[in-house]
């Protein structure tokens, strides 16, 4: 792992803390391990640390050969939607799991699917995929796109922190053609995820006023 990324994975860990911390926590059920494990290793009595979020992440990314700036992404997005949703010891895994989901698929240049998750994750299924996609994209509000000065943004941060802790962070920020890309291709992630939930509404909406038609009995010939 590009040593940089362990300070996301310090971020990550330091949400979940501070999660565990609520009294008063905000749950979605398909986000909830308890309701959803990813693997048999589910443990919600203890709160993760560092090395645990490092693991985890790590299989992803061995796995799918993601790029380092899908973790920054990653984080973006969790940020995103950390005040609709408490992220502790019970979910924090599929939090991570369809951020970093959707941050390769607006990002990797061969197209990625959720079926590919499958492979990493042998216990979860493409219809738990799906509606873990569906419901992070309604608390994010179908808001996908990234600017690339909220990905500076994130990116100095971390490295500030990495500094302080006298760390090398060797990352590098984005270069005004990566730049664009991130813009241009997370604009398009998000044209297309508006239009498909716009087509399910309209599908929806078209069989909810479908009313039944009365059926008339057939007349009765009296002999």
């Amino acid at each position: 792992v590009c040593p940089g990324e362990m300070d996301v994975y310090r971020f990550v860990e330091s949400l979940v803390a501070l999660g565990q911390e609520i009294d008063r926590k905000k749950y979605r059920d398909i986000f909830d391990e308890r309701v959803h494990p990813i693997a048999p290793d589910f443990n919600d009595a203890v709160c993760p640390g560092e090395m645990d979020v490092y693991r985890f992440v790590e299989k992803i990314f061995t796995a799918e050969r993601l790029s380092h700036e899908c973790a920054i992404m990653m984080l973006c997005y969790i940020e995103r939607i950390i005040d609709a949703i408490t992220m502790d010891s019970t979910n924090w895994r599929r939090v991570v799991l369809s951020t970093l989901i959707l941050a390769s698929k607006v990002w990797e240049d061969q197209a990625v699917w959720n079926v590919d998750f499958l492979n990493v994750f042998p216990d979860l299924s493409v219809r738990d995929l799906g509606q873990l996609e569906k419901v992070l994209l309604q608390l994010l509000q179908y808001n996908v796109s990234l600017k690339s000065s909220l990905y500076t943004k994130y990116y100095f941060e971390l490295r500030s922190l990495a500094e302080k802790d006298a760390r090398n962070f060797p990352l590098e920020p984005l270069d005004k053609q990566n730049a664009k890309r991130l813009e241009q291709r997370s604009k398009v992630e998000e044209d297309r995820v508006k239009a498909s939930y716009d087509a399910s509404f309209v599908r929806s909406k078209s069989m909810t006023s479908i009313e039944p038609r009365a059926v008339k009995s057939p007349p009765v010939v009296l002999n």
